[in-house]
């Protein structure tokens, strides 16, 4: 499948993890007289203990190809056995094969738990295991949209294939290297790996793997419009999965071949080869697959305008999506049903389908969004778990340095008090006591100086490291919430929640700041504070020109700080209500004060309205001003930007 061709880019990602499954076998030498499945048959009745545990693995392996319920069930009878033998190696082995299993039939989320619990298991050190726990995990990973953990799993595993000195599994993660720069469109990287991993995987006698390396350079081609290339790779790898009967492989050089003539323009020759498919796919049972199959068929019968026979084959695609929970192949059927309805000038019903194509591509932008928030946020409260740890071990360790100094020095005035009261007895008491004050306040000061110099380091911490970083997450989430249109209710209400959770970090964290070192907010200058502020907003968005004059000399704390927050207050009321892309920012001191003009052009508002102007926003703008005895105006129209002009008198 040719990323070149959009409306079937999706359905490379289905038969790609069957390949990759193919391809991650163990590949050592098979016992005497296990050269084939029926000999492996033969002599199971005869092994006994872990030596069936073994057998019943390895039978699992190569029937995976070839008949996908058999390989389950061999994978659990192994499994069940090993935990019977208290086998810790056959039990983990059982495991990654169940995990290859889940992967051919398509399902990624069990063949990810299963890999990763192998991985999770202290008892997992032979580095067979490993490596192709790690070839699972790779692909469950590419599957759901992590390509950089796909490379670095594969890496992973191609690294301890290599210490194997396996150099067909090695090739096979090379070449699923591959496949991962192949769905991020980085061809020349994807060709690379994959001749890489076929000239490894030709040393050996690994033949999933090579078939499966044959298919990706047949789709690397393919992908770059080298039909004939591609054509070739194709016919090489079935010849391999032909001659050791490999099915899974089969079908899946089938569909490159039929793709590739289907985008020649040999119909006839692509209709012949996707029905191949289907008994294939069909017998390994996976309905993803099999609906795939019959989306191609729907295109096909499209670019032929056959155009009954092709709403035929997409009805049944949507079917086979729904039963399989596949969304990305059900809107792609769904754009197509409503192509060919429009074609048939039946208008009604192509914007039923495509209503519904929307619906469902809403669906997965939804979901995409959530788990990307989810992330965000995990990341964002395991980064403040560790500072809140780093700053409790810091603030203890000093809290010991300092008691520990105290207690020195107490140690030595009572040492030195008890000397010179032994040395000079009744006629020194009143020295000796003025003496231990001395002593006591120098201690008491530098207690206290300590103390301040610590409040300030960690409220400058505070407010120039976790500070900043809040207030930039927050301006980007409301800017990427002013930009993004939700329509479901629940991910508004989540954008909201999240959005106020760091607006009441942000305030919290300012809180603590300025409890410890009051009016320090802006010890680099306002200017300084303002560019600082402007520079985390993204331009690409968003354009903000700052001009100041006049600002060398610094403006007393309070008025700084408040002008700072009520700039603050404005850009970050454009970024989310304006739907601007410039914003000039100027600070002019002269004789008369400061004056500061904020601009943008965005969509502007009615300021003749009441309740644009009493909003919380614009209130707190005035009261702030207010407090520095300044004015503060508003010109806005509909359509025509905002100008907010502030004069504070100093």
């Amino acid at each position: 499948m040719f990323g070149t061709k959009a409306i079937l880019a999706y359905s490379f990602s289905m038969k790609l993890f069957l390949a990759i499954c193919c391809s991650l076998a163990f590949s050592a030498a098979l016992p005497q007289g296990y050269s084939s499945i029926d000999s492996m048959l033969k002599l199971l009745p005869s092994k006994q203990g872990r030596a069936r545990v073994d057998a019943l693995s390895q039978l699992s392996k190569n029937m995976r190809t070839k008949n996908a319920d058999s390989a389950k069930r061999f994978a659990n009878e192994a499994l069940q056995l090993s935990k019977k033998e208290k086998y810790t190696y056959g039990e983990l082995d059982a495991v990654n094969k169940l995990a290859a299993v889940h992967g051919m039939n398509g399902r990624f989320d069990s063949a990810i738990i299963l890999a990763g619990s192998v991985l999770a298991n202290p008892n997992a050190k032979d580095e067979a295991l490993r490596a192709e726990s790690y070839g699972f995990m790779a692909a469950a990973n590419w599957h759901f949209g992590k390509p950089d953990e796909a490379i670095m799993d594969y890496m992973r595993s191609a690294d301890l294939w290599q210490k194997q000195q396996n150099m067909g599994e090695y090739g096979g993660a090379l070449v699923g290297i591959g496949y991962v720069y192949q769905s991020q469109n980085k061809l020349d990287q994807a060709e690379r790996y994959i001749k890489l991993g076929l000239a490894a995987i030709k040393t050996s006698s690994n033949v999933n793997s090579l078939a499966n390396a044959y298919h990706a350079l047949a789709n690397t081609y393919g992908m770059n419009n080298k039909l004939k290339d591609a054509l070739h790779a194709d016919s090489l790898g079935l010849e391999v999965a032909q001659r050791n009967n490999i099915e899974s492989s089969m079908s899946m050089f089938y569909d490159n071949m039929a793709n590739c003539y289907m985008y020649n323009g040999e119909f006839d020759k692509a209709y012949a080869y996707f029905r191949k498919c289907i008994p294939l796919d069909r017998k390994f049972n996976n309905q993803k697959l099999l609906g795939d199959t019959y989306l191609n068929l729907g295109n096909l019968f499209m670019m032929q305008h056959k155009l009954d026979a092709a709403i035929m084959f997409l009805d049944s695609s949507i079917m086979l999506a729904d039963a399989s929970g596949y969304r990305l192949a059900k809107q792609n059927s769904l754009q197509l049903l409503s192509d060919a309805y429009k074609a048939k000038g039946n208008d009604k019903k192509a914007l039923e389908y495509l209503n519904k194509m929307i619906v469902v591509k809403d669906s997965l932008v939804n979901e995409a969004r959530e788990k990307k928030i989810v992330e965000l946020q995990s990341l964002y409260e395991t980064d403040k778990r560790e500072k809140e740890l780093l700053l409790q071990k810091e603030q203890l360790s000093k809290q010991r340095y300092i008691m520990m100094g105290i207690t020195i020095l107490f140690v030595m005035v009572v040492v030195l008090m008890y000397m010179l009261y032994r040395r000079r007895q009744l006629k020194q008491d009143a020295k000796l006591q003025a003496e231990i004050m001395k002593q006591q306040d120098i201690a008491t000061q530098s207690v206290l100086e300590a103390e301040e110099k610590e409040r300030k380091r960690i409220a400058g911490d505070l407010h120039d490291g976790v500070g900043q970083m809040m207030s930039a997450v927050k301006m980007n989430l409301s800017s990427l919430a002013s930009k993004i249109q939700l329509t479901n209710e629940n991910d508004v209400a989540l954008m909201d929640k999240t959005i106020s959770l760091v607006d009441e970090s942000c305030k919290e964290v300012r809180s603590v700041s300025h409890n410890m070192m009051p009016n320090a907010l802006l010890k680099a200058g306002l200017s300084s504070a303002v560019k600082e502020f402007i520079d985390k907003i993204d331009h690409s968005k968003l354009q903000v020109n700052l001009y100041t004059e006049g600002l060398q000399e610094r403006l007393g704390n309070n008025t700084e700080t408040v002008l700072y927050r009520v700039i603050q207050e404005i850009v970050n009321n454009v970024i989310k209500h304006a739907e601007a892309n410039e914003l000039d920012i100027s600070l002019i001191r002269d004789e008369d004060g400061i004056s500061c003009t904020v601009e943008d052009n965005g969509k502007g508002f009615d300021i003749s309205t009441k309740e644009n102007v009493d909003g919380i926003g614009l209130k707190n703008i005035q009261t702030r001003i207010t407090y520095l005895k300044g004015t503060v105006e508003w010109d806005s129209f509909p359509d025509k930007g905002t100008l907010v002009a502030i004069h504070v008198p100093l």
